[in-house]
């Protein structure tokens, strides 16, 4: 719910649409998603595009625009599947 009052609603309203690639829309989805995940280990969260298997917005700015890798999670996600793709490293406890 946080996303939608914080991010999708405000900016539809202010823009007409979502398109990541406007700076001001970068940093509001930038803003809500960092303050959500304040206080947790998240290395990297990537959000691509539903047109076409591009990364739309990341933690790592070097992935922005590169194409094609989503691999199957993208494409279950366009079926209508929510997905997300864990990778943990070292042990449960580090």
């Amino acid at each position: 719910m946080s996303f939608l009052c914080n991010f999708f609603i405000p900016v539809s309203l202010k823009y007409g649409k979502i398109q990541l690639r406007n700076k001001e829309q970068s940093q509001i989805i930038d803003n809500v998603i960092r303050g959500t995940l304040h206080g947790y280990k998240v290395d990297n969260v990537t959000i691509y595009g539903v047109e076409r298997n591009v990364i739309s917005y990341s933690f790592d700015k070097n992935l922005l625009g590169k194409e094609n890798l989503g691999g199957q999670e993208y494409y279950r996600a366009l079926s209508g599947e929510p997905t997300t793709k864990l990778v943990q490293k070292g042990n449960y406890f580090q």
